[in-house]
């Protein structure tokens, strides 16, 4: 008989793996820390290259497995993060991107009530 634990991830991690998803998660927290407001930079650049190391000999579909259910991460975020890591983005760039996003949405999401004469 064999016991079937539908909760257990679908991907399988090693020895670097587990590695770099500790590294990420370590980064991730220190990038959050409100005391390293405005001096987050380098802990999201390092996530992201540990990412990369995580993506490396993955298809993009369990990658993407990996990063939601490790990371708690979109993918799109995770991308950006990737960005962050290779330095093809800065975090300025990706700053002024996410507030351009924010304003979209919240125009998206007003609205304007209509009153009859």
């Amino acid at each position: 008989m064999t016991i079937r634990d539908d909760d257990a991830p679908a991907y399988y991690l090693d020895g670097p793996d587990i590695r770099n998803v500790h590294a990420v998660k370590t980064m991730l927290a220190l990038a959050r820390m409100p005391s390293m407001r405005g001096h987050e930079g380098p802990y999201w650049r390092c996530a992201g290259q540990h990412l990369a190391r995580l993506k490396h000999t993955r298809s993009r579909d369990e990658w993407e497995e990996i990063v939601r259910g490790e990371f708690g991460l979109s993918p799109s975020r995770a991308y950006e993060l990737l960005q962050l890591g290779a330095d093809t983005k800065t975090i300025g760039q990706a700053r002024s991107q996410a507030a351009a996003r924010a304003r979209k949405s919240r125009k998206k999401r007003k609205i304007t009530v209509v009153t009859a004469l």
